[in-house]
């Protein structure tokens, strides 16, 4: 990737190393190419013995190539120095200074590799390093997502090559790794990481590719990356290039278009993936102090509805719920159902998320109020108690495409919108107003805005970025999906019609259908019996239980619908028309509701990709006794 800092500046690189270490720093360093010695300096953490002097500086003065030095506080660093942190002190890097500190916790490893890395993040941003070599446990792993989160790289010690693969495998399992490499390939790697910039490729040409990339990638997985900033986007295609020593963008098109494999690749990497627990605590604390207000406003009711957009491997959607059921189930003892949305592109990320599992080293993040009641260790890492995994539904959905979720009382998408331009962010904007309750929250990441929708939103805390919905007399009409490819693009229109089109007039067309019905519950249901969208007060009708979590309709639907809705399903799916029937006495908070279900094909609407999609409306009736009802009119 392009490395964007001041000329003639050196680049810090830190290395974190710990049992087994020495063996791999010793390759590392006696395997250093000579172009590195006027652009880079190093800075290792290697774990050591608080009690006892070390020797790193006089064995790797042995075999490296570059000086080696103990690091001394206060120092200005020199490019082509190797840097030893001395025992018992941590080391970090600010100002082009060298910053030594007495360790804070005496129970950690020492120096901390998190603490380096976190450092060069912060001085370096997109031109930061990290590297991670043999050792145990997870020391670095913060780190490594701070150094992605800013846009730089990192590399770890191929784990099969590592004497100790702790630190490495742990390093992995972030999904913020961006190479794996053998010692002695490390100093080459980073080499090409720092002359990529100068590898020419006529813009004209480049631009060109990179559409051809964006085509392709849209029709295999249904998403438009032509909504993201070009910037973020080619610095992905471009670490892909150079993981694969490939220069020219036509070569890595051609690969793309031939190699499936690849291309599922690109696309991981293009998807954001940065989270964190807790991240940014005093935008958390005044979050806690805007619930709390409505909970004393009395504006919480028995079913608090949450939606976290982006949610990555879900450590904010764990976040996020820890602070609202303390607030609303401990705190003031409101017995508040609660629910969270945690949608991401990834479905990678999201199987990490389901897990709940999580290395040690990030519980050091959590509130000390929520680590005894939700979260529990196991050996190097911590599960996400089951009071709060029950809680939250994990689900692949596109924001820019598929329908929102509604009568949601916040809204937590943070550092998201920063990847996409402009215009979607003001499109977005409107989905999330649309999608709001009267006053509900929507909170934003640090460096994101509301400009441009003022008129949707009230401030609560500027500085925190948290906003509630305005409410406006003209109810703003939004057709989901209703995005373009670029201007440019040669798309045949027959293959535009993707997932987008399906979305796009059907939510209108729906609506149009049930609008005789006051404030209906109803669910869409994809042909594999997937929840694309509900609407009204589902938890009448779906119940989230404890385990990993889907959007799988009889998953969640609860017992005394599940035969009769399948059985529904199944024969309008089969026939082709629309059934209804009655379920008389289902009991819901204590009380017996019948409803009447009525199931509807919307095939007619779409294309033959989506013709066993369909729609359920449930119906508070009087309890009467009817076999189910053919050939109704169509919803």
């Amino acid at each position: 990737m392009k490395v964007a800092i001041e000329k003639n500046i050196p680049i810090g690189i830190g290395i974190g190393a710990s049992a087994g270490g020495l063996e791999a720093l010793e390759i590392l360093f006696e395997n250093l190419p000579e172009i590195l010695r006027k652009k880079v300096y190093f800075v290792v953490a290697q774990h050591l013995s608080p009690n006892h002097a070390s020797l790193l500086v006089q064995i790797l003065s042995k075999v490296s190539k570059f000086p080696v030095v103990q690091a001394e506080n206060n120092k200005i660093v020199e490019a082509g120095k190797i840097y030893i942190t001395p025992p018992d002190s941590d080391v970090q890097i600010k100002n082009k200074t060298i910053k030594l500190s007495k360790p804070k916790n005496k129970l950690g490893p020492k120096p901390s590799i998190d603490k380096l890395f976190e450092s060069l993040a912060i001085e370096f941003k997109e031109a930061s390093i990290g590297i991670i070599l043999s050792g145990t446990g997870s020391d670095g792993s913060i780190g490594i997502r701070k150094i992605k989160e800013a846009g730089g790289n990192s590399l770890v010690q191929q784990p099969e090559n590592a004497k100790y693969d702790g630190m490495p495998q742990s390093a992995i399992h972030t999904g913020c790794v961006n190479f794996q490499c053998y010692p002695e390939q490390i100093g080459l790697k980073i080499g090409e990481l720092l002359n990529f910039k100068k590898r020419k490729t006529h813009h004209h040409s480049k631009q060109d590719e990179i559409i051809r990339i964006f085509k392709e990638i849209q029709l295999e997985f249904v998403t438009d990356f032509n909504l993201y900033k070009t910037s973020t986007i080619q610095r992905r295609i471009e670490k892909r290039m150079l993981y694969l020593s490939i220069s020219k963008y036509s070569d890595y098109t051609q690969l793309i278009l031939n190699n499936k494999e690849e291309k599922n690749i690109l696309y991981q990497s293009f998807l954001i993936g940065v989270t964190g627990f807790f991240r940014d605590p005093e935008m958390y604390k005044n979050l806690e102090s805007e619930i709390e207000k409505k909970i004393k406003a009395g504006e919480v009711n028995d079913n608090f509805r949450i939606w976290i957009p982006g949610c990555s491997t879900g450590e904010e959607a764990y976040s996020i719920c820890m602070l609202v059921d303390y607030l609303i189930n401990t705190k003031h003892k409101i017995r508040s159902s609660i629910q969270v949305f945690a949608t991401d592109l990834s479905n990678k990320s999201l199987l990490i998320a389901r897990k709940g599992l999580y290395d040690l080293g990030l519980r050091n993040k959590i509130n000390k109020d929520y680590i005894q009641t939700y979260t529990i260790e196991q050996d190097s890492n911590f599960l996400i108690d089951k009071s709060i995994r029950s809680k939250v539904l994990f689900s692949h959905h596109d924001l820019t495409i598929n329908p929102p979720f509604l009568n949601i009382d916040l809204i937590c998408c943070r550092n998201l919108l920063i990847y996409f331009n402009q215009d979607v962010q003001k499109r977005i904007f409107s989905i999330f107003h649309y999608s709001l309750n009267e006053k509900g929250i929507l909170f934003l990441g640090k460096s994101e805005s509301i400009s441009g929708s003022e008129d949707l939103f009230d401030v609560l805390n500027s500085k925190s970025k948290i906003f509630a919905k305005k409410h406006i007399h003209s109810k703003r009409h939004i057709k989901l999906g209703n995005f373009k490819p670029l201007r440019n693009s040669t798309f045949k229109e027959e293959q535009l019609t993707t997932k987008k089109e399906f979305f796009r007039n059907q939510k209108d067309q729906i609506k149009e259908k049930i609008i005789h019905l006051i404030e209906p519950i109803y669910l869409i249901v994809s042909e594999n019996l997937e929840i694309l969208e509900t609407h009204g007060k589902i938890s009448e009708i779906l119940e989230i239980s404890e385990g990993e979590m889907h959007m799988n309709l009889p998953s969640l639907l609860r017992k005394p619908f599940l035969t009769e809705v399948k059985k529904l399903i199944i024969q309008c799916n089969k026939f082709g028309e629309n059934r209804s029937s009655i379920i008389n006495n289902v009991k819901v908070d204590g009380n017996q509701i019948s409803y009447k279900i009525s199931v509807g094909n919307l095939s007619e609407y779409q294309n033959q990709s989506y013709n066993k999609t369909v729609l359920l409306v449930f119906e508070k009736i009087e309890s009467i006794k009817q076999k189910p009802i053919k050939n109704e009119d169509n919803y």
